[in-house]
């Protein structure tokens, strides 16, 4: 079932047009922006987009410690963000930190990407299981993920893995 929500949530946003996208984008870039737990947080884990994906690059602007992360084996480690970093694909499509500073303190607030979410904040991501190892052993004070609008859908089926989300921002 999880296989066949997230074909059919690629494909949707495959659909979507440049203008369309950049409109729900900025939407949730705006969302962000209003919600006061970030106001108030100090870290902020961010992903770098792939293709089709919700593109949050501009909140790089605002004075926050950013962290982007990289998959070492299964687990994910967060580097601090500077205007140097390079990147480099992962073999799963994703653009990573090369190298720079591990951020090992407790996350104020994580962005996390999402191709769907439920009513009670149930997330399928791409299956790979980075995220949910991560919010288990080292859950940040505030987990959002962003979705297009299209993406909340009524109801996910969960595993023992799966961990619910606090919320989600929607464009």
């Amino acid at each position: 079932m999880k296989q066949k929500i997230r074909r059919l949530m690629i494909e949707k946003r495959k659909a979507l047009s440049v203008d369309e996208k950049k409109l729900h984008d900025q939407q949730i870039i705006s969302k962000i922006r209003s919600d006061k737990y970030y106001q108030e947080a100090h870290s902020v884990a961010i992903f770098y987009p792939m293709t089709h994906e919700i593109d949050l690059l501009d909140l790089l602007k605002d004075e926050k410690t950013f962290l982007f992360p990289r998959v070492h084996g299964d687990a994910l480690i967060f580097y601090v963000y500077d205007k140097n970093m390079r990147f480099k694909k992962s073999a799963f499509g994703v653009n990573e930190p090369i190298s720079g500073m591990i951020y090992k303190e407790q996350i104020d607030y994580m962005l996390i990407p999402a191709l769907a979410i439920d009513e009670k904040k149930h997330r399928i991501g791409y299956g790979m299981g980075c995220y949910d190892r991560f919010l288990k052993n080292n859950r940040p004070k505030k987990v959002v993920a962003v979705i297009y609008p299209f993406q909340l859908i009524g109801h996910i089926q969960t595993n023992q893995f799966d961990q619910v989300i606090d919320g989600y921002v929607k464009g």
